[in-house]
């Protein structure tokens, strides 16, 4: 037991700490957890936490059900599967007459497909999305809180952005600028998608806050970001490296601004910084050293990087031209490569319907050494796709038809499934997606004009506006080079370039007179 006069030192000197850097709140530091989360709580404006969440979730609303993909049924099945093999674990651990848990009994992968003879696990997606999804799809047949969960994550991050980024935005503005978002962007189309894209965003803003505005975060928030961050790195693969060239970014950007300035080293900015990383990277070494017996940041993980090099071809030349000198697992399964993404991993006659669970294996341990020697050998086709791919990722900003008029269900026995589209609903799709496309380069264009005449407000704001600037090129970068152009990986962030350009303008109102613009300003 923890002495009482102890623990009571210990919250005074916390909430004393987060008290002397909170200059917008006048509450009181309390004595004990109580007044801890009294304090914490009284710096988040709640009513613009559920508006923006209820703003995220409109399409979900109007749909009857939150937006489906195919892959969400395989989430959703995963569930029960990682749950079940957790439950295995425990078992193991504690005492017990019972008999051991046939894992090969249940015949199910942790992406939702069949497994093979002898019940080993093929492939899996994220096993801590899967355990989310299936047990908030427990509260509802029509999945709308797997997506509202999510969505109250984005908007609890993105409120606590905007108020120390734009600290002069009024509940007007605020408002205006949630109509915008969800009317003339593609944040609540994300929002309502019963997939973990829109997590990449709240990840993006959580390294802005820590890299910029750690002063003016109080402990609850901090932790409260950190475990949303953490979450999204565990939820997608993408994630993992998004975050950790934006930590590594920022990380430098910071260390040469002290040098430079000859401020002290930021020892408690690189640490809340580095957190959610560490959090989310040991959580995935974890559950694949438990589930699988091996430590991989994607574990069981599909061969993406192998299925894109063989569509951009050098892979492909390479495995047509020495199959018979390296004999390669993927050559033993495919007499003739396919030559798209799809046909190489999803459709029937691709690796995860054709290759046995130890191919699979053995492709995933052969698969950067192909990717490698195929770049080595055909370096300039490879470097043009890459640089080629990337560019049409940072154009692809469009809205996908992402399962609008389609409706995710629940059935008997608790088997999901997507109920089709009664029509072609592509023309509910196309008016938003222009507009969105519209107002992301009025955006840039806006960000550009405040920017050059110095109107965006302090070095925190420039360097947080670069830093989202700069996870739209890494995005780019690794969705375009690994996985492959789609709207769906760019338009997952785009949306956060309107909403630093719309609370920017709230606050500068450029249509006003100087002065009322250097009173809006924001803060330092």
């Amino acid at each position: 037991m923890i002495d009482k006069g102890v623990y009571r030192l210990w919250s005074r000197s916390i909430l004393a700490q987060s008290s002397k850097s909170d200059e917008n709140t006048d509450a009181e530091p309390g004595t004990d957890w109580r007044g801890f989360l009294r304090q914490a709580s009284s710096r988040i404006s709640f009513w613009r936490i559920a508006l923006l969440t209820l703003a995220l979730l409109l399409p979900a609303i109007v749909n009857g059900s939150a937006l489906p993909f195919p892959d969400s049924i395989s989430y959703i099945k995963g569930g029960p599967v990682a749950l079940e093999k957790l439950g295995a674990l425990i078992d193991n651990l504690l005492p017990t007459n019972e008999a051991p848990h046939n894992e090969a009994a249940t015949g199910n992968n942790l992406d939702g497909s069949t497994t093979n003879s002898g019940g080993a696990i093929s492939g899996m997606r994220s096993a801590t999305y899967s355990v989310y999804a299936y047990l908030m799809g427990m509260l509802a047949d029509n999945g709308i809180f797997i997506v509202a969960g999510q969505a109250a994550m984005v908007a609890f991050t993105t409120v606590l952005f905007l108020r120390v980024f734009t600290p002069a935005l009024s509940q007007t503005e605020f408002a205006a600028t949630v109509v915008i978002l969800t009317l003339l962007t593609s944040a609540s189309w994300y929002g309502s998608f019963a997939m973990p894209d829109i997590l990449g965003a709240a990840a993006v803003l959580s390294l802005a806050l820590y890299y910029f505005y750690l002063e003016k975060l109080n402990l609850f928030e901090k932790l409260t970001i950190a475990a949303i961050t953490a979450f999204a790195i565990t939820a997608h693969p993408g994630n993992v490296l998004l975050v950790a060239a934006l930590a590594g970014l920022g990380g430098i950007e910071r260390l040469v601004r002290d040098i430079r300035a000859g401020n002290k080293f930021a020892f408690a900015t690189y640490c809340w910084a580095g957190a959610p990383l560490a959090l989310g990277v040991g959580a995935i070494l974890a559950i694949s050293l438990l589930g699988f017996g091996e430590a991989s940041v994607a574990p069981k993980r599909y061969p993406y990087a192998l299925a894109r090099s063989v569509t951009d071809g050098p892979a492909l030349w390479h495995l047509e031209k020495h199959c018979d000198t390296y004999h390669y697992a993927v050559c033993e399964v495919f007499d003739e490569i396919p030559q798209g993404v799809g046909e190489f991993l999803w459709e029937e006659t691709g690796l995860r319907y054709k290759a046995t669970p130890e191919q699979l294996d053995r492709i995933r341990a052969e698969e950067m050494t192909i990717v490698a020697r195929a770049a080595r050998e055909y370096p300039m086709a490879q470097i043009r796709k890459a640089f080629a791919n990337t560019y049409e990722q940072i154009t692809r900003i469009g809205i996908p038809a992402i399962g609008v008029g389609q409706k995710l269900h629940r059935g008997e026995y608790g088997a999901w499934r997507i109920i089709p589209a009664q029509t072609d609903t592509n023309y509910i799709i196309q008016p938003f997606e222009t507009l969105q496309i519209v107002v992301v380069y009025a955006s840039l264009g806006l960000l550009g004009y405040l920017l050059v005449g110095r109107k965006a407000g302090n070095e925190a704001a420039l360097r947080a506006i670069a830093l989202i600037g700069g996870a739209l090129l890494v995005n780019a970068v690794i969705c375009g080079v690994l996985s492959g152009p789609a709207d769906r990986y760019q338009g997952r962030l785009i949306w956060l370039l309107p909403l630093i350009a719309t609370a920017l303008v709230a606050v500068n109102k450029p249509w006003k007179n100087g002065t009322q613009q250097g009173a809006n300003r924001p803060s330092t």
